[in-house]
């Protein structure tokens, strides 16, 4: 009678932990999809103001506001856009209006990975506790989590010149552009800054995604 109450009661913990790991993994779905929108928003928000698409009109030079309106003229994805786009819509994107959205994407990405990883952390407990299985699939997919939101966080804010983080601020997406040179260092520079940074983080969120994938298919 003993060994069959105990048994009884350890299903019972089990269960309660297969249906709190099943709200933990919805969460996770949802901080992803998150993320990586952001992750999404924040590179077309550099891929705009590189390529010329945004008016930065008194914020520059009269000579580099020139060249930014001869990069926009005759560009190829400008054009396709504006099959599918009113082109005024495309052509009348202000730096303010772009700084406003990029802000609001850095302030929801903050807030989003470390939901994320919250989420990765509570499913790694209670398949511990419920001994559900895929251990190693979730520890793996928390410890990625966790690169990730240290290579996200902005840095620069805190150690200036030492070392930066993923996310950037609209003045320093202005500022990288401005300096912007020709040489190959520079612009390798200047563009895994803006871009590849980000498109690394992206690639350790989706690594982190598989993990948590294994350990789903291992608690079912």
């Amino acid at each position: 009678m003993v060994e069959s109450g105990s048994h009884y009661h350890d299903s019972l913990i089990t269960t309660d932990c297969l249906k709190a790991a099943g709200v933990f993994r919805r969460w996770k779905t949802f901080a992803l999809l998150v993320v990586a929108v952001c992750l999404a928003l924040q590179q077309a928000s550099f891929y705009l103001l590189d390529q010329g698409y945004v008016k930065i009109n008194d914020q520059v030079t009269s000579d580099q506001q020139i060249a930014a309106d001869q990069a926009e003229e005759g560009n190829p994805v400008l054009q396709f856009l504006a099959k599918w786009l009113p082109l005024d819509s495309i052509s009348k994107i202000t730096f303010d209006r772009l700084a406003w959205t990029l802000n609001l994407v850095n302030f929801v990405l903050i807030l989003a990975v470390p939901i994320y990883c919250l989420t990765l952390l509570l499913g790694l407990k209670v398949s511990l506790q419920g001994r559900l299985g895929g251990i190693k699939h979730i520890t793996r997919a928390f410890i990625l989590s966790l690169l990730m939101l240290v290579l996200l966080l902005p840095w620069q804010k805190a150690f200036s010149g030492i070392v930066v983080g993923a996310v950037f601020t609209p003045q320093e997406m202005l500022d990288g552009y401005l300096s912007k040179t020709e040489e190959t260092a520079d612009s390798v520079l200047y563009y895994f800054r803006f871009g590849g940074y980000s498109l690394l983080v992206f690639l350790l969120l989706m690594l982190s995604d598989l993990g948590s994938l294994f350990w789903a298919k291992a608690t079912a």
